[in-house]
């Protein structure tokens, strides 16, 4: 007799040959697939002496990866359906995490998310519009679109886990590697993926962010270079006439470059040699908004 199961319509099928023909059981659990599973079994085949400490018990169930052995852990949503979340490194951290679902499913926390990554962040982008400056919509839409959603924008929200997140940092340090973006641009982009799942999260569409467990990149913090006393006339001589008084500008007041292209006649008192910065240069169109610090 041969046995296997599968799911199959949220159900899972056990399928076995007795007396010549094919047969088979559906189930609505793993469990209880796997409970009659064992009763079909030869008798000529006795359970093993001593239990692997690997076995799947408790709806915590070990795997395979190229990193170890990590646990997944597989329960009932609030329709009635069977969900699973992956990436767990120890069997102690899965069986807390699926305690936690249950409990959360059974308060109504967590709801079945079956839209995909990529229409929630869309969604939740343009909901955030009105709260973010113009710069910080375009980083998040650059990041999104560039960086996020050509991984994770086909990935159903509730099935985005820690194990997906971190092969998605490894080929963004192969990018790193290549000089292609830089360290700082990928804590960036991960910083608005933790963002979008921390949301996910408090509206009860996962039960935790994938994010918490991935580290950021290290980034060498250096010191900025600034002009020594010697090579201010160099660097003013160097400027084309019509920079000049911008070059002068930036030399007598520190102020970044967005910051003295706002400036107006206004923010100007001369007779006291004072500079008021207000506004910075917007980063598109002629408008100005406020200062970075």
């Amino acid at each position: 007799m041969s046995v296997h199961y599968e799911k199959a319509r949220d159900r899972y099928v056990v399928r076995w040959r007795e007396a010549g023909r094919n047969r088979s059981s559906r189930f609505r659990t793993l469990e209880e697939a796997e409970a009659f599973d064992a009763t079909r079994r030869r008798p000529s085949s006795p359970p093993p002496a001593v239990a692997s400490p690997l076995a799947g018990s408790g709806g915590v169930y070990p795997y395979e990866t190229k990193n170890g052995t990590r646990f997944r852990v597989s329960f009932r949503q609030s329709d009635g359906s069977l969900s699973t979340r992956r990436g767990f490194t120890s069997r102690r951290a899965a069986t807390i995490a699926r305690r936690r679902l249950v409990e959360s499913v059974e308060r109504g926390e967590v709801k079945v998310a079956r839209e995909t990554f990529g229409t929630f962040w869309l969604r939740l982008l343009e909901e955030r519009r009105p709260y973010l400056t113009k710069g910080s919509f375009v980083d998040n839409e650059t990041h999104g679109r560039k960086r996020l959603l050509p991984t994770f924008g086909d990935t159903p929200l509730a099935r985005l886990d820690e194990t997906a997140v971190r092969v998605w940092m490894a080929a963004m340090v192969k990018e790193v590697a290549l000089k292609k973006i830089s360290p700082a641009t990928v804590n960036n982009a991960r910083t608005c993926l933790s963002v979008a799942l921390n949301e996910a999260t408090r509206r009860g569409l996962i039960a935790r962010n994938p994010c918490a467990g991935v580290p950021a990149l290290p980034v060498e913090r250096q010191e900025l270079d600034y002009l020594r006393l010697d090579e201010i006339e160099p660097y003013l001589a160097a400027c084309r006439s019509h920079y000049r008084p911008l070059a002068h500008c930036l030399v007598g007041t520190g102020a970044r470059i967005s910051e003295a292209l706002a400036l107006q006649f206004r923010h100007l008192a001369l007779d006291d040699g004072v500079v008021r910065i207000y506004r910075q240069r917007a980063r598109e169109g002629d408008g100005s908004q406020a200062t970075k610090g």
